[in-house]
């Protein structure tokens, strides 16, 4: 209905934000690459695949050249802190704030994954608007690895808390990791948010915002 209604209305410019989840699994994703097979993020990645094609489809039928970007773990200020459903960090924050002690943390910490600050990501969207993607997608992430262990120290540099792994529960994946020379090149996209920076941000509105 977005696309349908964009095109009528002759919107020269969108941006259309899919998912890491729509690659086939692998260890470093990149735009060119792991795009066949099963996503891994079975459903979801297909519905993310299936509008990614639609914009294709837009261009070739009416040459609408809409955008498109694959962010990978995003987090930061306003992040679901759910430890039902949130994601990795704002979960551990959560749960860290509950005063879980020890912290069990799944597996033995050596699982690698990349982890993008929001608001680097929310410039690459805009980056991704102004320049365009070239009838494809570009990656928005941090473009390094880091392993759930790095994270907990990160965590552990500004927060006072004791945490153990549980080795008897799966890591996940051993490594996912985005690539992002594609958006470095085509959109001048450059995450310039460190990792400690990010997390620190994130936890001091999660204290502001913690009754929400």
């Amino acid at each position: 209905n977005i696309l349908e209604a964009s095109r009528k209305n002759n919107v020269q410019k969108l941006v259309y934000t899919s998912s890491i989840g729509a690659y086939s699994n692998a260890e470093i994703f990149i735009e060119s690459k792991n795009n066949e097979g099963t996503p891994m993020d079975t459903f979801p990645g297909w519905a993310k695949r299936m509008a990614e094609l639609q914009i294709k489809a837009y261009k070739k039928q009416y040459g609408l050249d809409w955008s498109i970007v694959r962010p990978c773990n995003v987090y930061g200020p306003g992040d679901n802190f759910d430890p039902d459903n949130a994601m990795v960090i704002p979960s551990l924050m959560m749960r860290i704030y509950k005063g879980e002690n020890p912290l069990s943390v799944w597996g033995d910490g050596s699982a690698i994954r990349d982890f993008a600050f929001s608001r680097d990501v929310a410039k690459g969207i805009i980056l991704a608007l102004h320049h365009g993607t070239r009838g494809d997608f570009v990656n928005l992430g941090s473009g390094k690895g880091v392993t759930i262990k790095e994270l907990l120290k990160e965590l552990n540099y500004f927060l006072d808390f004791n945490y153990e792994f549980d080795s008897t529960k799966s890591s996940g994946f051993s490594r996912r990791v985005m690539d992002i020379r594609r958006a470095q090149d085509w959109i001048k996209y450059k995450p310039s948010t460190s990792l400690q920076e990010g997390l620190k941000e994130t936890w001091d509105w999660f204290q502001e915002h913690k009754d929400e």
